[in-house]
């Protein structure tokens, strides 16, 4: 979940929500323990192609 400053827009902070009762069995028996927040990602992503225009029609 993404929290964000009504004002500005901005994202403020990334939190992992809470794990159902089944998901939390699943995550103790396998060992692992989720953070409680995530940072943020600083990569930009961009690409030079138009996907649609690479893609071949179906069926075809």
């Amino acid at each position: 979940m993404e929290l964000v400053h009504s004002g500005s827009g901005k994202v403020v902070a990334r939190q992992v929500p809470e794990p159902s009762a089944r998901q939390q069995q699943l995550l103790q028996a396998l060992k692992l323990v989720l953070p409680a927040t995530v940072p943020e990602a600083q990569v930009t992503v961009g690409t030079r192609k138009k996907i649609n225009h690479v893609r071949k029609p179906l069926g075809k």
